[in-house]
């Protein structure tokens, strides 16, 4: 995945992590899938350190690529990868692309 040199918008809203990038792609994810995450209070999820190339979560000490994300790999599975998606009730990562960014 190439990415422009832009940092992209990042944001925990309760269940999931987004990310939007300039260009009009937008990663959704459900941080129950990542073991890590998913015992992290909603102040330590949204403690983000976002650079060009990832997510990193201090707090957490938690580290997640955008190319890995790009391959719908959130990390640290909370749940085999069979089932992490029947408990998150969405797939592993949801991708619409060229579609404006939801914020700023």
């Amino acid at each position: 995945m190439k990415r422009s040199a832009e940092i992209p918008s990042v944001r925990f809203d309760g269940r999931f992590v987004s990310v939007a990038f300039v260009d009009g792609v937008l990663f959704r994810f459900p941080v129950s899938g990542n073991r890590r995450l998913a015992g992290g209070t909603p102040e330590q999820l949204s403690n983000m350190q976002v650079s060009r190339f990832g997510i990193h979560w201090p707090d957490l000490d938690e580290d997640l690529s955008f190319e890995g994300l790009s391959r719908g790999d959130y990390g640290q599975f909370a749940n085999p990868p069979s089932d992490r998606n029947v408990e998150a009730g969405v797939p592993p990562l949801s991708v619409a692309e060229s579609a404006p960014p939801p914020y700023s």
